[in-house]
């Protein structure tokens, strides 16, 4: 009788300190999400580490986000046939919310940079990328 007590007793702490965890987990993950929906400075710092991955070299790149994605938007209104041409992309941001950051090359003094730029899209949901395009 003994024994089933000790191991009731035991099977009970594990079920505890599993629960626990798994509280613990579900706040932390929430605090995370929370995080991800409440500033476009994170959204930036999420797309710099994907340019750095992307092997690009950040400190030679300005970069420009917007809260309502102005520059995105005038980017593709300017473009009329760019939704034509990059299905796959305009695909991938239907119905989703997100950051557009966009990165340009610094030009050097008495220089003109036309095209070359990086867009970076972050879900603002979650902050995952959903995808890049590249300007040309």
């Amino acid at each position: 009788m003994a024994k089933i007590l000790r191991l009731s007793i035991l099977v009970y702490a594990t079920l505890i300190g599993f629960l626990g965890n798994a509280v613990a987990y579900e706040q932390m993950r929430g605090s995370v999400q929370s995080d991800m929906n409440l500033t476009l400075e994170k959204a930036i710092e999420i797309a710099r580490q994907e340019v750095a991955r992307l092997e690009h070299k950040i400190e030679d790149m300005e970069v420009t986000a917007y809260e309502d994605n102005r520059e995105w938007r005038k980017h593709v209104e300017s473009n009329p046939r760019w939704e034509e041409d990059n299905r796959d992309i305009a695909s991938k941001l239907e119905k989703r919310k997100f950051w557009a950051v966009h990165f340009v090359l610094k030009p050097s003094p008495n220089e003109w940079i036309l095209g070359g730029g990086l867009w970076v899209f972050v879900d603002k949901a979650d902050g995952t990328i959903i995808t890049t395009a590249v300007e040309e």
